[in-house]
């Protein structure tokens, strides 16, 4: 059955503004309508600079028109003289939405992107010029500037985010529009506006985990994301780690597998930057219970938003059940640390039988980590007639999962004979 989860939170956050305005009368601060957006304060900042023959990267300003909205402050452009260029909006820092997911985020992606693909004219305005890059060195600071028809004046997107409470002020005492930013700070906090709101229930973000599992999610997709409106669920599941890769910028992906009704099923697991204690405290061959946030990303599905904190377990929190559970078998594949005790080089195959159609064997493999030498048994599905021949006294490379210290191989093509 598909789960309608925005309705619910839309009816929710309904529920929650009606409340905390009945609870709130007495006080002086009483929440503004969340649907509205507000532009009084952004309507007084003015684009003074001309635009006209200038270019970005060196005189720091260019009309520009949109490529990609990335998320709430981020967005990437193609200027007039036709070069690209990302722009991570000066002053402002709004909630996560792609790689990690936080409440607000995606209704802050959805509240940039809006303005920017309805826009008449967009200017780019750098930080500073020449422009310079943001610590990450692959976007450029800058304020965006829109108008929405020809008679419109340009405003100030940065300081309409801050404005409609999705995003505090993070500009500096010195920066050029920093007493704007400070006024439309106080704007949107006296509000009540989005992150300024603790009480109230962002529409587009799943406060409460899913237990499910990977069979459900992969077939069943309409049911955990609305592509129409780039919406994922919050899911919780428990998976092992199969392998890794590692993104140019340094972020890190797994592909997590899981066995249900006798297939194994995977998914992408984004773990965050290469940096981040998420990553760096997850291994290859370990099962986990976690919990993220199901979303799209070029094109393929993944889980993004973990949460892993040291010595701590169970909620939403990455949760050990198991290290040691999927057991690689391959010469093929070069030791690294995060494969950590699960990998193993080939099998010598000292024994093996069939019973009807469950082949039975038993092999010995050198530790990658530590090359010492361990004996397995392994259970494998396989035809009627199956000749253990076929395997008796060979090398061969495979994996599993381990259950009561027998590795299941859930498929004969698993096994690659040498």
């Amino acid at each position: 059955m598909r789960l309608n989860i925005k309705k619910a939170i839309v009816a929710s956050m309904g529920l929650m503004t009606l409340l905390s305005l009945a609870s709130c009368g007495d006080k002086k601060n009483e929440p503004l309508d969340q649907n509205k957006v507000y532009d009084s304060v952004t309507s007084k900042l003015e684009l003074k600079t001309s635009a006209e023959g200038k270019d970005f990267f060196t005189d720091g300003i260019q009309e520009a028109t949109l490529t990609k909205a990335t998320d709430g402050d981020t967005a990437t452009f193609k200027t007039s003289t036709d070069k690209s260029v990302t722009i991570r909006f000066y002053g402002i820092d709004t909630p996560e939405s792609t790689g990690s997911v936080e409440k607000w985020g995606k209704s802050a992606s959805n509240f940039t992107k809006e303005i920017l693909t309805k826009a008449y004219s967009i200017i780019l305005e750098a930080s500073e010029a020449p422009a310079v890059k943001d610590s990450y060195g692959d976007r450029y600071l800058g304020y965006v500037w829109v108008k929405s028809d020809a008679e419109s004046p340009y405003k100030n997107v940065n300081l309409q985010v801050v404005e409609n409470g999705f995003s505090a002020d993070k500009s500096k005492p010195s920066d050029k529009y920093a007493s704007y930013f400070k006024e439309a700070e106080e704007f949107a906090r006296k509000g009540l506006l989005h992150i300024w709101n603790e009480n109230l229930e962002d529409p587009n973000y799943s406060d409460k985990a899913i237990e499910t599992d990977l069979k459900d999610i992969v077939t069943n997709p309409d049911t955990y994301y609305d592509k129409e409106e780039s919406l994922g669920v919050k899911v919780r599941v428990t998976v092992y780690l199969k392998s890794y890769r590692e993104s140019s910028s340094g972020t890190v992906t797994f592909v997590a597998g899981q066995v249900v009704d006798g297939k194994e099923y995977t998914y992408n697991i984004y773990a965050g930057y290469n940096t981040s204690n998420v990553p760096g405290n997850l291994y290859l061959g370990t099962l986990y219970t976690l919990t993220g946030t199901v979303q799209m990303y070029n094109g393929q599905y993944q889980i993004s938003g973990l949460t892993y904190v040291p010595m701590k377990s169970g909620g939403d929190l990455v949760t050990e059940v198991q290290s040691n559970y999927y057991l690689q078998f391959d010469n093929g594949k070069t030791y690294e640390a995060k494969y950590y005790q699960s990998l193993y080089g080939n099998i010598t195959v000292t024994e093996a039988s069939v019973s009807g159609t469950t082949l039975t064997f038993t092999g010995s493999a050198n530790n990658k980590k530590t090359n010492e030498t361990k004996t397995f048994t392994f259970t494998c599905p396989v035809s009627e007639g199956y000749n253990v021949s076929d395997i008796q006294g060979k090398t061969i490379s495979t994996y599993g999962c381990v259950d009561n210290n027998v590795v299941t191989i859930l498929d004969y093509t698993n096994i690659s004979i040498k």
